[in-house]
């Protein structure tokens, strides 16, 4: 986010791979205590979301982004 050129007060990331849904990711975040923490924060106003295949193996990783902008 910093490269990006974005400001923010708070932030947090998660990722998961090699679920074969998104649907199997979120339920894996949210059953991880860590993960759920930063989805549920309450300072977080804002949220972004993706996916990325890697090439060779084409592993699904799937990403979350969490802010509050300055």
């Amino acid at each position: 986010m910093e490269a990006a050129g974005m400001q923010y007060y708070y932030a947090g990331e998660n990722i998961a791979m090699r679920f074969t849904s998104s649907i199997f990711a979120h339920e894996a975040l949210m059953n991880s205590l860590g993960h759920r923490k930063s989805i549920l924060n309450a300072n977080f106003t804002h949220v972004g979301m993706g996916i990325h295949f890697q090439k060779t193996s084409k592993v699904p990783y799937y990403t979350q982004n969490f802010l509050t902008p300055r």
